[in-house]
């Protein structure tokens, strides 16, 4: 005698725990890129400086660089502030540095100063590009898990 039972909530289940771990895989993944992204150093800038304004200028040299001295060298401050945690299934990419939105823009992609724009990663893009491919990158691996369930392949 046979009895065949088929258990839907079963085989969904199994799917569901394939993409969520394939997904957590691919969120690991991209939020790293995204922090190297974010803590690579920007390019030098070109000379003679594109100020936003004359006031710029002048309280550049009246402050002796923002404190930073003339000619200003690189601290790593804004690279060394960003922190990185991950999580299964999650990642968060953090920073308390108060100039971060001069160098990088604020969460809707401004930026307020010139000098900084296209020679450091612009944090609002570089995030939603990583939205993107996370959910294209997912949706693709969904497509392969239910393509190789549909075939057989997991419990042919």
């Amino acid at each position: 005698m046979y009895e065949i039972i088929a258990n839907t909530k079963t085989y969904l289940d199994a799917i569901a725990d394939e993409i969520e771990s394939s997904g957590n895989k691919v969120v690991a993944s991209r939020g790293e890129e995204l922090y190297k992204l974010i803590t690579t150093e920007g390019k030098k800038p070109t000379y003679p400086i594109r100020w936003d304004s004359e006031k710029q200028r002048r309280a550049f040299f009246a402050t002796g660089g923002f404190g930073g001295g003339i000619p200003y060298n690189r601290t790593q401050a804004y690279i060394r502030s960003w922190k990185y945690t991950q999580q299964k299934g999650e990642f968060s990419l953090a920073t308390a540095y108060p100039k971060a939105i001069y160098i990088g823009g604020d969460e809707l992609g401004n930026v307020y100063s010139g000098i900084h724009v296209s020679r450091w990663t612009n944090i609002y893009s570089a995030s939603m590009e990583a939205a993107r491919n996370i959910s294209l990158d997912i949706a693709d691996r969904i497509q392969s898990i239910l393509k190789k369930h549909l075939e057989g392949g997991a419990y042919g």
